[in-house]
């Protein structure tokens, strides 16, 4: 709703450069790693994270503020959440890492 079609790492069209003639002509085949690990977060870290995304960023305050109630309701539903220690309202944070080197020929 908010994107706007800004472009977003999980629709994964980054992955095309590696396609072009340019890169191929240029570049070794990309190299890459990836990790998940799961960092400790409060429903306001996840907050603030969503609330760093350039088109949350930038909308005004009220509608920023809208957002950010959203993402607390769903936060607020639990589903799936695994506790680290629900008095401090600490739990874990799926996280994913990826890395693509690419050699120069």
């Amino acid at each position: 709703m908010h994107e706007q079609d800004t472009p977003q790492f999980r629709h994964m069209y980054w992955r095309q450069t590696f396609d072009t003639l340019s890169y191929q002509r240029e570049f070794d085949p990309p190299e890459e790693k990836r990790w998940e690990f799961r960092l400790h977060a409060s429903k306001e870290i996840v907050v603030d994270r969503a609330s760093s995304k350039s088109y949350i960023a930038v909308l005004p305050d009220d509608k920023k503020a809208e957002v950010q109630e959203e993402i607390r309701k769903v936060l607020d539903q639990g589903l799936d959440r695994v506790w680290i220690d629900e008095t401090q309202d600490l739990f874990e944070y799926p996280y994913k890492v990826w890395v693509v080197i690419a050699h120069k020929k």
